[in-house]
């Protein structure tokens, strides 16, 4: 029997660039289409010598008054005659088998059926005077089953960019797509910032070829170089790891990792890219079996894994994992797992110990206000009597106001207690006219209450075990200067057991409202 390839109809086809036209999901990945065809540009011709180093520059920009978006480019520009040939050879790349180079699939220019109807294609060399146009676009209706995309190749003058498609250039490649209502809200100029901040991370961060990225609103004259959101945190790792050549094959692989632990967020999730470009927002949509690994799940990682050799998907949204250098990326994964377990320890640690001193400040505070607000029991409530402007003071006109009273206890200190005080939850220390308050963080009630991160159950807790303690303290001292006789134990003990229910139920009433 002979082999034969399948062949497609005209009308399966035309179906099928309609649906690769449409296969992105959002503006953004289709946006992406277009810019990563301009990095190629840029940096193939700059290779060959065809441009220089003071036109190494993206742009995007929208046009909220025309609802369009445009990539533009400064690379030397695609030839009338390479402009021609396009529309007829999708699917067939001039950049197959460059693993340098990332448009190999020959189908991003057709990205704008995910954003709109329309694309305008506008090209130019230094040696030519006229500016080579192609437009796509989508005729026909579903209900009909007629939908189709066409296209038309003309040229354009000076004058025609000028009025029609947002001014002239000396050479390069503009796009201009042309959307809706719903998704030109979505590319207003500061999100465009951040489009271009999260899909082009490394070349921002490392910019080896030196490519400025501009993003603008034209309706307001508002164009911005964009740079590379810096992390805040402990950077746990930033360069370039070669994976094994005996994995990798021939090609001497590397990939370059940006690997930041922030307190602060709990966001997660480190994106993947492939030469500088997103294609997985996760590591995790990258190989679900590193779902066991200590750094690439937890929450405080962000920055980037970039590698440089593998090949994508059609559409840009997957990367091809048949290859050895896709299994050779997995194992480095987990070896860069391995090889930093010992810092994510060090640094929820110390993320940990951050959150809990501030879940005790914020109570402390509290728990100064519910002082203020309630009477020590070795205290009187005490008032002041402000006299009335006359100078002339009487009961029924006297205005009452409290004085503020001193706290005299400090921030409560978190530490472990030794074994002989293992089991207590906090306890007081007096220093002259202060008293020090300590809370045992090895207890076990207390890695409940602060260990899933909640902070209403750790200021809950606080308030819990310090109360008590503070009405022992104020006992103590109401008792040694004999403000007020007390009868048995028992009554002490009901003094010391409502005044710490006064502590906790006035901190309700401050959080929670009356």
């Amino acid at each position: 029997m002979k082999w034969k390839e399948p062949k497609m109809p005209g009308e399966g086809q035309s179906r099928l660039i309609l649906e690769l036209s449409r296969q992105y999901d959002g503006p953004y990945p289709s946006t992406r289409e277009y810019g990563t065809n301009g990095l190629d540009a840029i940096e193939e011709d700059r290779r060959n010598g065809l441009i220089d180093d003071s036109t190494n520059m993206m742009k995007f920009l929208a046009e909220q008054s025309t609802k369009r978006v445009i990539i533009q480019d400064f690379a030397a520009g695609i030839s009338s005659g390479r402009m021609q040939e396009l529309p007829e050879s999708i699917g067939k790349s001039i950049k197959s088998g460059k693993f340098d180079q990332r448009g190999e699939k020959a189908v991003g220019l057709l990205a704008f059926g995910s954003m709109g109807t329309s694309v305008d294609i506008i090209s130019k060399m230094v040696s030519e005077k006229t500016f080579n146009h192609l437009r796509y676009e989508i005729i026909g209706k579903a209900k009909d089953g007629d939908e189709r995309v066409v296209y038309k190749i003309d040229t354009l003058s000076r004058e025609d960019m000028d009025k029609l498609y947002c001014g002239k250039f000396d050479h390069g490649t503009k796009i201009l797509i042309n959307t809706n209502a719903h998704v030109i809200k979505r590319m207003a100029f500061g999100r465009l910032r951040n489009f271009v901040q999260s899909y082009y991370a490394p070349i921002l961060k490392r910019n080896a070829s030196s490519i400025t990225f501009i993003v603008g609103d034209i309706d307001k004259g508002l164009e911005e170089k964009v740079t590379f959101p810096e992390i805040k945190g402990n950077i746990l790792a930033d360069g370039a790891i070669q994976i094994d050549s005996e994995i990798a094959g021939d090609r001497r692989a590397k990939v370059d990792f940006h690997l930041v632990f922030d307190h602060d967020s709990e966001r997660g999730g480190v994106p993947v890219f492939s030469k500088g470009v997103k294609i997985y927002d996760n590591v995790l949509e990258l190989d679900e079996s590193l779902g066991d690994t200590a750094l690439w799940t937890c929450p405080h990682i962000q920055g980037y894994v970039n590698e440089e050799t593998l090949k994508v998907t059609l559409g840009r949204n997957g990367i091809n994992r048949e290859s050895m250098g896709y299994k050779s990326l997995v194992q480095l994964l987990r070896i860069v797992d391995g090889k930093l377990r010992g810092k994510i320890s060090q640094n929820m640690l110390e993320k940990d110990e951050r959150r809990d001193t501030g879940i005790i400040k914020e109570g402390w505070k509290l728990m100064e206000k519910v002082y203020q607000t309630t009477v020590p029991l070795d205290k009187d409530d005490r008032v002041a009597s402000t006299r009335s402007e006359s100078g002339t003071q009487s009961p029924d006109k006297e205005l009452k106001k409290k004085k503020p009273r001193v706290f005299p206890f400090q921030e409560p200190v978190r530490t472990s207690f030794s074994e002989i005080e293992k089991h207590l939850r906090a306890k007081l220390t007096p220093m002259g006219t202060q008293y020090f308050i300590y809370v045992n963080v090895s207890h076990p009630d207390y890695k409940f209450a602060f260990g899933n991160g909640k902070r209403d159950r750790g200021l809950d807790y606080l308030f819990e075990v310090s109360a008590p303690i503070i009405a022992q303290a104020e006992m103590k001292n109401s008792i040694e200067k004999k403000r007020k006789m007390y009868g048995s134990v028992y009554q002490i003990a009901g003094e010391i057991s409502n005044r710490a229910q006064d502590i906790i139920f006035q901190y309700r009433k401050l959080r929670f409202g009356k």
